[in-house]
């Protein structure tokens, strides 16, 4: 019969030549024949695994069944009828195992000048999608609409237009509710064996393009060659051999050009420095076409919500939603409470980069509370979902990461992925302290800025706990549903359900070598410097903080996770976090201090300066406490550091308050005098504003900002990296950053590197400070068994590079 088609065919000629089959990976496809079907057996070689699928098919007069089994243990059934009530109408009902959400019907009609398609979801609240293609073989227009029954809105809102003649076809595609337009073509090259295909696609919302130019030549009757190249920079290429009907063998590659120094690897695309997945920063504005979180039935513990999750993918890659960019998370709440340090420990692979934030317990006098600050800014306290107490995360569905300052547009980029209706859709990671200065070996793999929205999560509740997975495309970034798919199941399949138990009182090390940089007598000449700057006139410099790295040699590897462990049972009142993009070194640290939190259009911060060690009596203690609280020196430091954030925050904020004015914070092995500030934004697309405004804090960095930037970059002879930049989450409803102090940087072999600062302010004294520096070193020195006759005790001028 001839026609239009279904509106799905429109432009479908030039999406496979251009997409179909780049698994950049080995396909080996085998079909058999019986009298009535046939059985088709799949094999994937992605990296290091082997993926499985066996599909059988039957046929009986005009009933066909399709089941399919796959290795992630779903079973996927579907059965056609043609022709029943009326010729050219098909009816098809299809549903996953074990995934009980994933039952549909689907009719579809063809006529001579038309194709309809009309399909629901077989749930309480189902879907309802309806498209059609009207004309004839030769020109055609068509619709496309979907509507959440659930939520009334429409999901999707589509047209299209396409001609065709005898070797051409070439097609108008409006998507994503009118946001982008794709204009697509393809042509076969008479009596060659060779096809050419394009798309270009136009967004709106970004007014930013993609093109994508691909080719296929016939060398013989059974074996093909594709090759394709995209304007950013991908190339790829494919071989199939039809060895026997239907039975196919397919190899494939693909290759960043603009990343040509990076080894390339036939079955993967190596990128640098992170995993397979896409750098959203890439990307336009804006916001992605879908945002959706899926909530699963509970499960009773993580093996089975492993297998809930992997069924789930099945049946939605079974059947792929049609926008061209979007997010989903599907999460199984766990009626047991797991440990996600835990967790992680379990999740071994290296390729995938890995993250881990814990919050710090609630802190009293909240001075939010003294103004009556609502917690969402619309005058409602509803909280519509439970805060993490820790959250873990492997794999990548979306990284964001640049070697250029953190700037609004990279925070656009991230905030394209994160919606307030999927609140605990969040990117973690890390910001350069001074991302106008140049990385060091050691720091490189982390860019200027790295973020990761993780591919698998496992949050831990104060009841109970969560496993989700979240999965993110876009066209306009050349990374297609069924990449993201592919390699969502291939990173399902390596997630152990098992946690593997941490040693988390002390590590099994001990230290061989240790030496500072600055050396103890570079310190002392930088710091009089510094003084002598902060006395004279020729600069407004009122403080600068110095740091130092120290670089500890162990007679063992470290597992970033078992020293994270170890400090989380002394950090209650810190953030405890972990940052390590792939085959990279690891970032730990155990943070007292918040940068800022933003709920809705509420924002906290806090002013942390001034450090004495905590006494060994509880009478020695107070007197140390009190006197911290009667320094001048103290005091002055901390005047800064907490009015400066004041004023920072007025700039940008209403209602701003400070309660206490100066307190003690009191830590497991340090005391600082600190203050609480809360204030409300005057827009949520301030949050960058904010972010930009905080740091660097004159904690961290000094004051004014730029002259005590400026000594840093002069007299520090080390890369900070990450150490004292922003490290922690966005999200759509809310974010939180701490500081990133009391930090390491662990590598894969022996060699750890352990930073700490000082704040100089008038009056400072140069050898009390490199004391300062030991004691907020310690929890890391104490550790690692810090033990002096095992120590051969260095002063050098340079780090080197981990081992």
């Amino acid at each position: 019969m001839g026609g239009p088609g279904l509106y799905s065919g429109i432009g479908k000629k030039a999406k496979d030549l251009l997409y179909r089959d780049y698994q950049t990976d080995h396909k080996f496809t085998l079909t058999t024949y019986t009298a009535n079907g046939a059985i088709t057996a799949t094999s994937t070689k992605k990296a290091d695994l082997i993926l499985g699928e066996i599909q059988s098919q039957i046929k009986n007069k005009n009933i066909t069944v399709d089941v399919k089994a796959n290795s992630a243990s779903n079973v996927i059934t579907t059965i056609t009828a043609d022709d029943l009530a009326a010729p050219g109408l098909k009816t098809i009902l299809s549903f996953a195992v074990p995934d009980q959400k994933s039952g549909k019907v689907e009719l579809q009609y063809l006529h001579d000048y038309a194709g309809i398609n009309a399909s629901i979801g077989l749930t309480a609240n189902p879907v309802v999608n309806l498209s059609g293609a009207f004309g004839t073989s030769a020109l055609a227009v068509g619709a496309d609409v979907s509507l959440d029954t659930a939520t009334k809105n429409f999901t999707k809102y589509n047209a299209a237009l396409s001609y065709t003649n005898q070797d051409l076809i070439a097609s108008l595609n409006l998507n994503n509710k009118g946001d982008s337009l794709t204009a697509s073509y393809y042509h076969i090259v008479e009596k060659s064996g060779t096809a050419v295909g394009a798309e270009l696609t136009h967004s709106f919302s970004s007014n930013e393009n993609s093109l994508t130019f691909g080719t296929q030549h016939t060398l013989d009757p059974l074996t093909l060659v594709k090759a394709r190249i995209n304007n950013s920079g991908k190339a790829s290429a494919l071989i199939q051999h039809e060895f026997m009907p239907k039975s196919l063998c397919t190899i494939s590659a693909e290759v960043d050009t603009k990343a040509i120094e990076k080894s390339s690897k036939v079955g993967r695309w190596v990128r640098p420095s992170c995993s397979l997945s896409m750098n959203g920063c890439a990307a336009g504005v804006g916001a992605v076409t879908m945002h959706e979180t899926r909530v699963l039935p509970a499960a009773s513990a993580p093996q089975e919500a492993v297998g809930q999750l992997r069924a789930a993918v099945a049946a939605l890659n079974a059947d792929p939603p049609v926008s061209s960019s979007g997010i989903i998370r599907i999460e199984v709440p766990i009626r047991q409470r797991g440990d996600a340090i835990e967790w992680l420990h379990a999740q071994r692979q290296s390729s995938l980069p890995r993250c881990f934030f814990s919050a710090r317990a609630p802190l009293p006098d909240t001075p939010a509370l003294a103004v009556g600050i609502s917690s969402n800014g619309n005058g409602s306290h509803k909280e519509q979902w439970e805060q993490p107490v820790s959250v873990a995360g492997v794999g990548s569905a979306v990284f964001f990461r640049g070697t250029d300052p953190f700037s609004p547009r990279d925070w656009r980029a991230i905030k394209r992925f994160l919606s307030r209706d999927c609140p605990l859709i969040r990117a973690y990671g890390a910001i350069r302290f001074d991302a106008s200065s140049d990385a060091s070996v050691e720091w490189e793999d982390y860019g200027a800025f790295y973020f990761v929205v993780p591919q698998v999560e496992f949050s831990e509740l104060e009841e109970g706990s969560v496993l989700a997975t979240t999965i993110a495309w876009d066209d306009s970034l050349s990374w297609r549903w069924q990449s993201a798919v592919e390699e969502l199941q291939s990173t399902l399949h390596e997630i152990s359900p098992c946690s593997v138990k941490v040693n988390r009182s002390t590590l099994q090390t001990a230290i061989v070598n240790l030496n500072h940089v600055p050396t103890k007598a570079s310190w002392d000449l930088a710091v009089t410097q510094a003084l002598r700057m902060i006395k004279g006139s020729q600069t407004e410099l009122v403080k600068v903080v110095l740091a130092r790295c120290s670089r500890y040699i162990t007679d063992t590897c470290i597992d970033p996770l078992e020293l994270l462990a170890c400090l989380k049972v002394e950090g209650q009142n810190a953030y405890q976090f972990c940052i390590q993009p792939p085959d990279a070194p690891a970032f730990v640290g155990n943070s007292p201090e918040q940068l800022f939190h933003r709920k809705y259009l509420n924002i906290s911060s806090e002013a942390l300066a001034g450090t004495r060690a905590r006494g060994k009596t509880r009478a020695d203690d107070f007197q140390i406490g009190q006197e911290l609280l009667l320094s001048i020196k103290e005091d002055t430091e901390f005047t800064i550091v907490r009015e400066s954030i004041k004023k920072k925050l007025e700039m940008i904020c209403d209602e701003v308050v400070v309660n206490p004015s100066k307190a003690l914070r009191k830590l497991p092995r340090v005391q600082h005098l600190s203050a609480q500030l809360a204030a409300r934004l005057r827009n949520e697309d301030d949050e960058f504003d904010i972010l930009n405004a905080l740091h660097p804090s004159p904690a961290v960095c000094g004051l004014p900002t730029e002259e005590a930037r400026q000594f840093i970059r002069d007299y520090e002879i080390f890369d900070r990296g990450m150490y004292a930049g922003p490290v922690g989450w966005f999200g759509g409803a809310e974010s939180e950053f701490a500081v990133g102090i009391r930090s390491a940087l662990l590598g894969k072999g022996y060699s750890t590197l352990v930073y700490a600062g000082a704040g100089i302010v008038e009056g400072t004294n140069p050898s009390f400070e490199w004391d300062e520096l030991d004691l907020k070193a310690s929890q890391f020195a104490k550790l690692l068994q810090y033990q002096e006759h095992h120590i051969c005790y260095q002063e050098a001028g340079n780090m080197g590079t981990l081992i």
